[in-house]
């Protein structure tokens, strides 16, 4: 819960829209945002199951970082989920994330662009489903197991000895 992250951004966008919220996460500016936000859910830090329970009555995810992202874990984790995403234009993964209609790119410092964009994505069941769907449908695209990963690494290695030798 640190500012660069715009979670109170996030957070005055979804009560301009009169919307339900729920952050996952501690940090430094948690209790300001609890006092500042008393309609909120805050779950704290969860383990990775506690996380993975909580996301099951998520219909998105949202990233709302006031900086680039340089790749955005919680963003991979939640599309690899079904789960589509709201992230900054200046997230890096943007251009992936919006060609491939798994989510949505708004100007997150804007509370006005970012209230209208949760409050229609709120109500539009149809594409928030086809999101999803494709998200899942992508998973290993957007991110590989850990085994294919270290594989890929070690692969990638021998080529470059073989470039220098």
């Amino acid at each position: 819960m640190e500012e660069e992250k715009g979670v109170s951004d996030f957070l005055s966008a979804a009560r301009k829209a009169g919307a339900p919220a729920r952050v996952i996460g501690d940090g430094s500016g948690l209790l300001e945002l609890k006092e500042e936000f008393p309609e909120v859910t805050f779950d704290g830090w969860q383990s990775r199951s506690g996380i993975a329970e909580l996301l099951k009555s998520a219909r998105m995810v949202v990233v709302p970082s006031r900086y680039p992202e340089p790749f955005g874990l919680v963003m991979i984790e939640s599309l690899a989920s079904g789960l589509p995403v709201i992230l900054p234009h200046s997230a890096l993964l943007k251009a992936e994330v919006t060609d491939q209609e798994i989510g949505i790119a708004c100007d997150t410092r804007s509370i006005d662009e970012f209230a209208q964009l949760i409050r229609s994505s709120g109500m539009d069941d149809e594409k928030i489903g086809s999101m999803s769907r494709r998200a899942f449908g992508l998973r290993n695209m957007l991110a590989i197991d850990p085994k294919d990963w270290s594989a890929q690494l070690v692969d990638y290695y021998r080529s470059l000895l073989n470039r220098a030798t």
